[in-house]
């Protein structure tokens, strides 16, 4: 990710973190709130580690995190030392769930179209990839996971059932690989 010049959006911000939380990426996501606050994410492997907003850390963080109306965001590559990591914090997919929840749903407007996203072709990518990973318990954990996500539809619901799921596979490297996989699966969908 590039740094930004230009002030994003709420909704474009949790994007970002979306996007910096999809692969494997260790640093920092950076945001200089438009009422001159800060926050910070620290992200470990594609998973949210730590998380600061306003002079706030760890859970109190993500209420403030809410609040930004718009910013400018940068991401920093770098490792994340294991002292910065906040045991507190709940799973990534339940942080992403909760800094999406209430967001425009994006999505619905390809619905119908040749390739397009459906709930039903994520699930099926979803839980065929998890079966290839975590064996016949893949699709059980995945139904867990779309019974907790609030629209499958949505980009957010996407990766916080992928992160979810890929915070299930025993092995961080597997974990990544799944990720990586499923992503790939539904891009494919999407050229077809």
């Amino acid at each position: 990710m590039n740094d930004e010049t230009t002030e994003l959006s709420y909704p474009a911000i949790v994007e970002r973190l979306l996007d910096a939380c999809a692969g494997t990426d260790s640093g920092h996501l950076l945001i200089a709130t438009s009422d001159n606050r800060s926050a910070r994410v620290a992200i470990d492997r594609g998973q949210i580690v730590s998380v600061f907003c306003q002079g706030q850390r760890g859970l109190a963080a993500l209420s403030k995190f809410r609040s930004i109306a718009a910013g400018r965001v940068r991401f920093s590559a770098s490792a994340i030392p294991k002292h910065e990591h906040d045991t507190s914090l709940p799973p990534t997919s339940k942080i992403l769930g909760f800094l999406s929840k209430g967001l425009a749903q994006e999505g619905s407007a390809s619905a119908g179209k040749r390739g397009a996203l459906t709930v039903d072709v994520v699930r099926q990518a979803v839980t065929e990839e998890a079966t290839e990973y975590l064996g016949p318990m893949g699709a059980p954990i995945c139904e867990e996971y779309f019974d907790d996500t609030d629209n499958l539809a949505t980009r957010s619901g996407l990766f916080s059932v992928i992160t979810g799921v890929a915070a299930e596979i025993d092995d961080a490297e597997k974990g990544a690989k799944f990720k990586k996989d499923v992503l790939q699966r539904l891009k494919d969908h999407l050229k077809s």
